[in-house]
Order: structure tokens, then C-alpha cells, then sequence
């Protein structure tokens, strides 16, 4: 096993694996504590890495450098965004999730730069995602013998993710990398056969989601690897997978009752198990097929650039591209692409009881009103947007219609609104990196290992952009993990001298420095978890002791204030409601709940609460409720307003929109 004085480098490759499997069994990675837990982890095995090597820099490149700078800048700007964000106590947690990112994009491009490196981290992600994919496929197809929450919308596939976009493009990426495997004549023959064996249940796994944005941007990903890293067993790769993956998804398409909001009725696991069959005896076929084709592969095998001439490629793209360009003419002429825009603006996908109609169907699903918003929230601060993490409350004051949303479903448009156009600009700066230079790698024999990061990287950073994947670590840690091996390079000028004993104690504390963000989010995030679920069941005395915990790791987290004023006015002890209200309200000063709930304890203190209520209503128009608070609240005397104060706490606690009593 490869070592670095010590420190089993090919353990360290493991980890990128062993993060999927924890962020995907734990909703994705979306909630503070998984996050800081992984950041905690990976900072520690960086600090190990610097401790226990000659020469860190061994393998860095100037697109390594570029790529780092860019991440490590973006994070600091979401921790600065504090000082002018709509709501200043969030920007803590959003920079710990980059802080995350930052520091396993510094460990994989130390660590990068031989490209079996590369493959075996590519086999271990490969394998955590089939695993993931696999356990998610069983879910659907034997609900009897694997049963699971149902979801919000249970006729997708979601678990264990808790949300379906997100497993299908973590899955279709896993996708990319065993097609990869298949193909890839430099692999051992048990990963070419397990390779394939993994594509028919994976595929089909996706296709349970009906996620159209994963299938597009997988089939976009999956095409760019096969140009760019013009695998040498392609052809047999392809004859062992390519059918059997058709015959799985042509079996899974046919099951309606698969595709209802009751996919786990007697009737529909008849139809699961008949699937699971199919999937089995494919998986077996592909395994088969691969293995026998191993004996062509021995042979030189053409890749995909020696079958046509030089000339005759350039012949076919320039044709391509010419047909491209007319067709666009003729349709912005046509009027077809307005036609076009209005249809997917407003066609509502989600609709129907038959989830198959979505793979034909081309709503947006509210997404281009979602961009809208977070434009809205960009026009307002061009060049640092209104705060890292304030989306939601951008969407409740611009949004058309009444529908809850917390996040913009795209990483560049929200990034846009709330960062601005500095945040933009650092955050696209790190994607383009990672694709560039993978691209520009996918050369010589090593090609193809380079060429599935550009291809399963290109299908992550299509899909960030109509999704929050970057919020679902599980989906952007391989991309940052396979990015970073690949920005490493074989031949540094940088790294010729080894850093001094001065720099390299720099070093050191500088990530001593950052396992204080994620110890300080897990010891609170902890504190407040116990706390809100002794509120969720009715335990004022418990829940005030915990979330007061809570605060003494972060002082600024707004939900402790609000379960303490809630509890202090319930229990008729205005004074205290108020003060607690008053610091949630300095903590969130832009959001429309601490205006809310400043106008109830205000109101049960006998102050005036009708400008803070006023507020909240400017602040969340489509709410409906709140005028009626604001009208139970529209006194001129003392007396009045304690009167109503408790009838605005009710309807304001029944509103369905409040976090602390509704949580998303």
C-alpha cells in the first residue's frame, strides 16, 4: 500500500466512498450536523496528511491553485456576507458547508496527480453509489421486504435521500462511472464485469425517480466522457451493458402501477417483484456478456477516434454545427422559442396521476418564477446579492403564488442573488476548473480516467444548475473528491521545494483554525435538535433548557429565541417573550417570522405592535394569514393589544409557515 511516511494513502482514497454512504443514509447531507461531522473528519485526515508528508505540494498545479483559491474565496465571502446579509445568522452554516467542500478539495489535489490514484477512487465512489442505488431500487421494487417512509410525493423514488432529484443524479452519476469501468481496458477484468453488471440496476433505479434533469444531464455526461476519454474496450463495454439496460427500463417503463402515488399496494408489488426479476437476470446477463468479451478486449481495441479519419470528424462536427445554427435561426424567426419558453413557464409537470407523462413533458415546475426571485433579490445588491442563505426569504417577498420554497433550484441563479456577482463569478470559477482541466488531461493512455471526471462532472454541473445539489453533499462530494485527483499533476514546478518548517506550522494552524466552525455547528446544532423535539412534543420547561444550550455555542441561532419567546408568552411571562423575541428579531432582522412573533410579544407586553406586523405582511404578501393577524392586532390601546395577543399567537402558530412549529 502507497504511504506518505506513514499515512496509508490508499485508506484516505476510501474516504470519498465512505462519505457518500454516510450523507446519503443521513437525508443527503442537507442538515448542519451531517455536514460538520464530514468537515470535522476531513479537516482532521488534512491536518494528518501535512503532518505526515515531505512535501504537500508536491503534486500541486497552477489549475489546482486557481481551483483552491476560488473555493477558499467564496467561502470567505459567504462568511463576510454577514455584514450586510438579510439575515446575517445563517451565513454561519452555509459557510461551514463550504468550508467542507474547501478542505476535501485541498486533500484530494494534495493527494492527486497519479492517475491509479484516480481509478481507485473512482472504483470506491463507483461502488458507494451502486450500493446506495441498489438499496434504493429494492425499496421500490420489495416494499415488503425493505418498507420505507413514504415521501411527499411517494411515487418517487426518493430514498434513502429523502429527495428524488437528488438520488437521480447521484445515481446517474454512479451511472457514468460504472459505464466507465465496463469500458476501460486498463481496469482489472472483476471491475470491467462488475462495472457492467452495475448499469442495468443502476439505470433503473434513476428512471424510478421520473427525474427528467438527471436523465439529461446523465445522457449529456455520459456522451462527453465517451468523446473525451474514447474508452478502448468501448465497443465491448457497450455490447455487455447497452442491452440489458434497455431490456431493464423497457420491463420497469411497462409497470404502471409502479408509477402511481401508490406504488406499494399488493397489486403494484406483484409488478415490483416481476421488475426485480428482470433487473436480476439482466444485472447477470451484462456480468456474463462482459466477461466472456474480456477475451476481445485482450486484443488491441480501436477507440472511438481511430474508426473515422481526422477529416471526416471535422466534416461530421462542422455539418453538426451547421445544422445547429440554422435550426436556431428558423425557430427564434418561427416563433417557436417563445412558444416554446411560455410552454415550459407554465406547464406544470408534477400534475397527473401517471408519473411516466413526465419524461415527455417540459414544465419547469415553477423553477423559472423561483429564478425570477432570486433575480429580484440580486437587483437589489448587484455586486454581493442580499446574504448567503436568505433565498427563502427573497422567494416569500417576490414570489407570483403561495407556495413554500427554500431554495432558488439552480447553484449559479441562487448563487447570483444571494452573493452577488462576486459570488458568481467565484463560485462558476471552481466548476469551470475542475471540468477544464480534467478535459485537458483526457489525453494519452490515461485518458479515460480523466475523461469520466469531465463526463460525470459535466452531468453534476449541468444538473447544479436546475437544482440544489450543492446543498446535498452526497451529490457534490464525488465531483469535488474526482476533481480534486484530478487537478493534481505528475509534473509540479510548485511543489519542487518542500515547504519551510515555518510554512508548514502556518499550514497547521490554518486547519487547526477550521475544525472550530464545524465543532461549534455540531455541539449546537445538536443542543437544538433535542430542544426543537421537546417543543414539537409539548415540553416548554425541557425545550427552553435545551435551545438555551444551544446558544452557547452559537449565540446567533434566531430558532432558540423563537422556542424561548413562544414558551415565555405561552407560560404568561411577557418580559421575558419580548426579550427573547427582540434577539431572534436582531439575529434574522429581514425575516418576516421575527417580525411576526416581535409583533405577538410586543403585543402581550403591551407595546405597540403594529409596525413590526406591518413588516412581516411587506415581507411575505402571499400569506394571507398575516393580514388577518395584522387586523387582530390593529388597536391604539395597551389593553387592546393584550387582549388579542393571544388570538394573533394562535392563528400565526396555525399558519403552517412558521419553522419552529411547522419545521420543512
Amino acid at each position: 500500500m502507497a504511504r506518505v511516511r506513514g499515512l496509508p494513502i490508499y485508506a484516505v482514497l476510501l474516504l470519498p466512498g465512505l462519505l457518500v454512504l454516510y450523507f446519503s443514509f443521513h437525508a443527503g447531507g442537507y442538515f448542519p450536523r451531517q455536514v460538520a461531522i464530514a468537515g470535522l473528519v476531513v479537516t482532521q485526515v488534512l491536518i494528518l496528511f501535512l503532518l505526515l508528508t515531505n512535501n504537500p505540494f508536491e503534486r500541486l498545479s497552477w489549475p489546482a491553485v486557481a481551483a483552491t483559491v476560488a473555493m477558499a474565496l467564496f467561502a470567505g465571502w459567504i462568511l463576510l456576507s454577514q455584514l450586510w446579509s438579510d439575515s446575517p445568522a445563517r451565513s454561519i452554516l452555509e459557510f461551514d458547508r463550504a468550508l467542507m467542500y474547501l478542505v476535501a478539495l485541498l486533500l484530494f489535489t494534495f493527494i492527486g496527480g497519479r492517475p491509479e490514484r484516480l481509478r481507485f477512487a473512482t472504483r470506491i465512489i463507483a461502488l458507494a453509489i451502486a450500493i446506495v442505488g441498489i438499496c434504493a431500487l429494492i425499496t421500490r421494487l420489495a416494499p415488503d421486504v425493505w418498507p420505507t417512509e413514504p415521501n411527499l410525493q411517494n411515487n418517487r423514488l426518493s430514498w434513502p435521500l429523502t429527495y428524488w432529484n437528488a438520488l437521480g443524479i447521484l445515481v446517474a452519476f454512479g451511472t457514468i462511472l460504472c459505464f466507465h469501468l465496463a469500458c476501460c481496458r486498463s481496469e482489472p477484468r472483476v471491475v470491467r464485469v462488475l462495472g457492467a453488471a452495475a448499469v442495468p440496476v443502476l439505470a433503473t433505479t434513476v428512471f424510478f425517480t421520473f427525474s427528467r434533469g438527471p436523465m439529461w444531464a446523465g445522457a449529456i455526461g455520459l456522451i462527453a466522457y465517451v468523446v473525451a476519454g474514447r474508452p478502448r474496450a468501448l465497443l465491448t463495454g457497450a455490447v455487455a451493458t447497452v442491452p440489458a439496460t434497455f431490456i431493464a427500463l423497457t420491463t420497469a417503463y411497462d409497470q404502471d402501477l409502479l408509477a402511481t402515488s401508490t406504488p406499494t399496494t399488493a397489486a403494484a408489488q406483484v409488478q415490483g417483484h416481476h421488475v426485480a426479476r428482470v433487473v436480476i437476470a439482466c444485472v447477470i446477463a451484462a456480468a456474463i456478456v462482459r466477461a466472456l468479451l474480456l477475451l476481445v478486449d485482450e486484443r488491441r481495441s480501436r477507440t472511438v477516434g481511430e474508426y473515422f479519419p481526422v477529416r471526416v470528424r471535422q466534416v461530421v462536427v462542422g455539418l453538426a454545427a451547421a445544422v445547429v445554427v440554422v435550426a436556431g435561426i428558423s425557430a427564434v424567426a418561427s416563433g417557436d422559442v417563445n412558444r416554446a419558453y411560455h410552454r415550459v413557464a407554465d406547464d406544470d409537470p408534477t400534475s397527473g396521476k401517471d408519473f411516466r407523462a413526465r419524461l415527455t413533458s417540459v414544465g419547469s415546475a415553477a423553477r423559472i418564477e423561483q429564478y425570477r426571485a432570486s433575480n429580484a433579490g440580486y437587483r437589489e445588491n448587484r455586486l454581493h446579492g442580499t446574504g448567503a442563505g436568505t433565498y427563502d426569504l427573497t422567494w416569500q417577498q417576490f414570489r407570483p403564488r403561495f407556495f413554500q420554497i427554500v431554495d432558488a433550484h439552480s447553484l449559479y441563479i441562487e448563487t447570483l442573488g444571494e452573493m452577488g456577482i462576486v459570488g458568481f463569478l467565484l463560485i462558476g470559477s471552481v466548476v469551470l476548473a475542475l471540468l477544464a482541466t480534467a478535459l485537458a488531461r483526457s489525453r494519452g493512455a490515461d485518458r479515460a480516467a480523466y475523461g469520466v471526471v469531465f463526463g460525470a462532472g459535466l452531468a453534476w454541473a449541468i444538473h447544479a444548475g436546475v437544482d440544489w445539489d450543492w446543498e446535498m453533499p452526497a451529490t457534490t462530494l464525488p465531483v469535488i473528491a474526482l476533481g480534486g485527483l484530478a487537478l493534481g499533476s505528475a509534473r509540479s514546478r510548485l511543489g519542487a521545494v518542500a515547504p519551510s518548517p515555518d510554512t508548514r506550522l502556518a499550514m497547521g494552524l490554518c486547519c487547526v483554525a477550521c475544525l472550530l466552525t464545524p465543532i461549534l455547528v455540531i455541539g449546537s446544532q445538536s443542543r437544538l435538535n433535542d430542544g426543537l423535539g421537546a417543543f414539537q412534543s409539548g415540553s416548554c420547561p425541557d425545550a427552553v433548557s435545551d435551545v438555551r444550550d444551544s446558544l452557547r455555542w452559537i449565540a446567533s441561532r434566531t430558532e432558540a429565541y423563537q422556542v424561548m419567546a413562544y414558551c415565555q408568552i405561552i407560560n404568561d411571562y411577557p418580559v421575558q417573550g419580548l426579550q427573547a423575541a427582540e434577539k431572534a428579531h436582531r439575529y434574522d432582522p429581514h425575516n418576516w417570522e421575527t417580525d411576526a412573533w416581535l409583533a405577538v410579544a410586543q403585543a402581550a407586553a403591551g407595546q405597540d405592535p403594529r409596525p413590526a406586523i406591518q413588516r412581516a405582511v411587506v415581507r411575505n404578501p402571499k400569506l394571507t394569514d398575516l393580514r388577518q393577524i395584522r387586523r387582530y392586532l390593529d388597536g391604539s390601546k395597551p389593553s387592546e393589544w393584550r387582549a388579542n395577543a393571544g388570538r394573533a399567537r394562535r392563528a400565526l402558530a396555525s399558519t403552517g409557515q412558521v419553522a419552529i412549529l411547522n419545521p420543512h
